[in-house]
């Protein structure tokens, strides 16, 4: 039984647990997703981005990553 969190095998938010495997990783900064992490989004591409990386996205980046195109208006149709 863990000194920690009392239990055993240990909480998985206990410091004493193993890491578990990623699911998946962010495409952006390389950080792994976990099994039970909130944290993120699956892209329409199938690419996954941590919550800190959409945070620190502008949000031209943002719709780039989306499949946006930047358009330059030459006139109404």
């Amino acid at each position: 039984m863990c000194d920690i969190c009392n239990k055993s095998p240990c909480d998985p938010r206990c410091p004493n647990a193993p890491e578990s495997t990623p699911i998946a990783i962010c495409d952006y900064c390389n950080n792994p997703i976990r099994k039970g992490d909130k944290d993120f989004f699956e892209m329409p591409d199938g690419t996954c981005l941590c919550k800190d990386c959409a945070d620190d996205m502008s949000g031209t980046d943002l719709l780039l990553s989306l499949g946006c195109t930047v358009c330059c208006a030459e006139a109404l149709v």
